[in-house]
This record gives structure tokens, C-alpha cells and sequence, in this order.
């Protein structure tokens, strides 16, 4: 008896179509669009009004905001179901909660998680983003600095609002639904399936081949370029990145994606690579040079000149720590070692005992007024000044011990 009330109720109802779209405009207004809005306009206004009333983004009116995040949330969640849409215009939100016991049911949170893939879900659809790689400078790197970066980017047609044409032909096979809608029938029961027209993509409408638009040469995107201010902290490494969001290129809808610029290491001419945290150096001295110690100086990334003084015999591929010297660890204020390898030059051919004198020819150097003086003491392999104390340790304990054994 009530389904055939209910259907009395609808029928009674379609008569006056005309009336009840006319009426029926509150969910249209709150999403400022007119009752003709294609898919595609009813998402681009719900993307606007969602940003600019999310309750994040007002925290002063939070209230007032959350109230019209909610009514923004279900007026999208009814407008962008074709179904829920052809019943409102046709009997409004009377005919909304017949169909579903009260209105909109769930939090208005979901919706915006889902449309902008902030869900957890990894089947909701995910955010576009257009990712570009920056190359800094390793001097950069060390100090920190802000770029002004050139970004291309492509945006939505303004001549054809995106659909590559000016003639825009409604689509014969789902009529502009943008859906097609199959009954199945498997005995006594009916199976109802919708599923998007392969023919217009969903739109409804799609653009005629024949009058491509000039601006965008068919396209529906334009081109552009506009400029990010990029921050690098000291310290930061390749790969490291800083997201805008919706400040990347937008698709044919209107819809912006997510920039992501990603740092990349510039190649330099420098003696200096980079190691993690480290700062590495290859240094070629001569023989004599590593038989009869050496001295000489470079100037740091920090703009400080080192003056590097050796007296000790160096052999081929030894290394030196300097701790301090390296890359600032990012966002403390530690700072990595600096790794100098030495690569000693021998002789290309055999000399002869009589000639040894005249071959060794040290290198003679003059330390500048503002170089900085680092002893072997204070950068030596700290791993070495290690051994060298344990073995000291271990030398006077077993002359403590033979002592002890004579006086026994």
C-alpha cells in the first residue's frame, strides 16, 4: 500500500515538471551555477566553494564556515549524481529524503577527501601533480637561498572553456547524461547498471572535430609561465622537494594539480663532491712531496680559507677527517667532516740511485694573510688516534706486568 502511495506521489508530481525546476534552485545557488550546468561546471564550482569555505582555511568564522562546508558538501553530493539530480529538480529535497530516509547521510569531510585524494583509501581518485626538478648549486646547498623559479604550466582554454572547440555537440548516446544506464533482467528479479559513455567520457557533451579552436589549436589547454618563490634550507639534499598545492597545471576541467618542485644537484667544476653529509676533496701531490711532507690551501664553501699542513709521510689513497668541514645537517646545527683523499704522482720510469737527489723537487708554498692554519694533530683519522692510544695503553700494561713478574 505505501510503495503504491509513494508512486501515486511521484506520478502526480512529473505532471508539473515545468513548475518544479523552477522552483527547485537552492542547491544550484549554493554552489553558484544555473540549473543548465554541465558535470564538468558542477565540479569546478563545488572545487571553488570547497576551498574557499573549508573550516581549516577559517578559523575565525569556523561556525559559520562549517555550516556552509556542509551545505556546499551535500548540495555537490546530489547535483553530481545523475539520479539524485533528476529527482530534485523534479520534487526538490522532499524527494531526496522519500528516496533516502532524511537527506544526506556521512561527514562532509569524506566528500572533499575524496574529490582532492586526501582519503586513505588508495582506490579514491588521487590528486594530479606536476612535478619539476630545479638544479642548486652545492654552494647554495650549504647556505640556504630562495629562488625566484620560471615555471611552464598549462590552464584550462579560456576561448573554448577547455572542450577545443566552439561548437560543442551533446552527445546522442547517453543524451547528455554523461552515463548509460542498462536493465538486466535474470528471472524474476532486475538488475539496474550505469557505467560511463565511452563516447563523451562522462562529459555529456563532447567538441565537433570539424571547428577546432585557434587559441588552443583543439587542445583545450594553454600554455603559460609563472613564477615560485622556492626556499632551500642549508643542509637540504637531492631529492628533497616543496609541494604548492594547486599551483601546478590544470586540465580540461578546470581542475589545478599539485606542484611539486624537487631539488637537484647542479654539476660544478669544484674540487668538492658531496657525500651525505660529508664534503669530499681528491688532492694530487707529488712523491716528494708525500715523503717530505707538504702544506697548501684551498678556500671552503663557507668562504674560509684552509690552510692544510702535513708531517707525516702520506701514501697513495690515504684520507683525512676534518670534522666540522663538512655539510650542515638539516635543521640542526651540526655540521658533517670533510674528506680529503690524497693521489700521489709517481714517476713514469725508473731513476737511477745518482739521480734520486736531483729528482725530489718539493713543493714550496706561501700560506695567505687570512688562511686558516689545520694541524695534523687536529684532523688526523680520529679512528688512527684511537689505535695509536690503545696501543700506548697496551704497551704500559705489559711493562707493568713484566715488572711485577721480576719483583715475584
Amino acid at each position: 500500500m505505501i510503495y503504491c502511495l509513494n508512486s501515486f506521489r511521484i506520478l502526480h508530481l512529473k505532471k508539473n515538471v515545468d513548475v518544479n525546476i523552477n522552483m527547485h534552485i537552492e542547491l544550484y545557488s549554493i554552489l553558484g551555477i544555473n540549473h543548465n550546468a554541465s558535470p564538468a561546471d558542477i565540479k569546478k564550482a563545488y572545487r571553488k566553494q570547497a576551498i574557499k569555505w573549508h573550516p581549516d582555511k577559517n578559523t575565525e568564522n569556523q561556525e559559520i564556515a562549517e555550516k556552509k562546508f556542509k551545505d556546499i558538501s551535500e548540495a555537490y553530493a546530489i547535483l553530481s549524481d545523475p539520479e539524485k539530480k533528476q529527482i530534485y529538480d523534479q520534487h526538490g529535497m522532499d524527494g531526496i529524503r522519500a528516496q533516502s530516509d532524511g537527506g544526506m547521510h556521512g561527514n562532509p569531510s569524506d566528500i572533499f577527501d575524496m574529490f582532492f585524494g586526501n582519503g586513505r583509501n588508495s582506490s579514491q581518485k588521487q590528486s594530479a601533480q606536476q612535478v619539476e626538478e630545479v638544479e642548486i648549486s652545492l654552494f647554495d646547498l650549504y647556505h640556504g637561498c630562495t629562488k625566484n623559479i620560471e615555471v611552464e604550466c598549462l590552464k584550462r582554454c579560456n576561448g573554448c572553456s577547455g572542450m577545443g572547440s566552439h561548437t560543442i555537440i551533446t552527445c546522442k548516446t547517453c543524451h547528455g547524461r554523461g552515463v548509460i544506464e542498462q536493465t538486466i533482467r535474470m528471472g524474476p528479479m532486475i538488475q539496474q547498471m550505469r557505467q560511463m559513455c565511452s563516447q563523451c567520457h562522462g562529459q555529456g557533451k563532447y567538441p565537433s572535430p570539424t571547428d577546432k579552436c585557434k587559441n588552443c589549436k583543439g587542445k583545450g589547454l594553454a600554455t603559460y609561465k609563472k613564477n615560485v618563490k622556492f626556499t632551500i634550507e642549508r643542509g637540504s639534499s637531492p631529492k628533497d622537494h616543496s609541494v604548492f598545492h594547486y599551483e601546478g597545471s590544470e586540465n580540461k576541467n578546470g581542475d589545478p594539480s599539485h606542484l611539486v618542485l624537487v631539488i637537484s644537484e647542479a654539476k660544478t667544476k669544484g674540487s668538492l663532491e658531496r657525500h651525505g653529509s660529508d664534503l669530499f676533496m681528491r688532492k694530487t701531490i707529488q712523491l716528494s712531496d708525500a715523503l717530505s711532507g707538504v702544506e697548501w690551501e684551498f678556500t671552503h664553501l663557507n668562504k674560509e680559507s684552509l690552510c692544510i699542513t702535513e708531517t707525516t709521510v702520506i701514501k697513495d689513497k690515504e684520507k683525512r677527517y676534518i670534522p666540522g668541514y663538512g655539510m650542515p645537517v638539516k635543521g640542526t646545527q651540526s655540521y658533517g667532516n670533510l674528506i680529503i683523499e690524497y693521489n700521489v704522482v709517481y714517476p713514469t720510469h725508473l731513476i737511477s740511485k745518482n739521480d734520486i737527489s736531483q729528482f725530489i723537487d718539493v713543493t714550496t708554498f706561501q700560506k695567505s694573510a687570512k688562511s686558516t692554519r689545520k694541524q695534523t694533530k687536529a684532523y688526523n683519522n680520529t679512528k688512527k688516534k684511537n689505535n695509536e692510544q690503545q696501543y700506548h695503553q697496551k704497551q704500559q700494561q705489559h711493562q707493568q706486568h713484566q715488572q711485577q713478574c721480576a719483583q715475584q
